[in-house]
């Protein structure tokens, strides 16, 4: 076996962080949109604290998913609507606040300083000279 050099016992291997894993208890379809939220992010993105909001946002998406398919085949029956329409209408505010708190929105990836600096890129075109040529202006 060969020695190792200075320079190679200096680097530290990177291993990523573990992904946080599925429950057991969870159904199939609730451990399928776990594994796709887990998974689209970086590893490391979720702590085991973040757990139990996991586990609620993943059965609020699937309850979501279930109305949902039940308001598909009738959202109105004998003329009144679905009792699924409460099921899906309150799940899919569980499952946009829950969203919010593990920052799973759009709005939560967008990195403020840098959309600030977007729009200030330009900052001698105003408004009101929109698609006109810079410096000529309607008289």
């Amino acid at each position: 076996m060969s020695r190792k050099s200075a320079a190679a016992l200096t680097v530290v291997p990177f291993r990523p962080p573990p992904r946080l894993r599925p429950p057991a208890d969870l159904t199939e379809a609730q451990a399928a949109i776990w594994r796709q939220v887990v998974d689209s992010l970086p590893a490391g993105r979720f702590h085991l604290t973040d757990r139990l909001l996991l586990v609620s946002y993943v059965q609020a998406s699937a309850r979501v998913v279930e109305a949902g398919e039940h308001l598909r085949r009738g959202a109105i029956r004998a003329g009144r609507p679905s009792p699924w329409f409460g099921v899906w209408e309150r799940a899919l505010r569980m499952q946009l606040s829950l969203a919010r708190s593990l920052r799973l929105l759009p709005s939560a990836r967008l990195d403020r300083t840098v959309a600030g600096r977007h729009a200030r890129h330009d900052s001698s075109v105003q408004p009101w000279t929109f698609g006109t040529p810079r410096g000529k202006t309607d008289e």
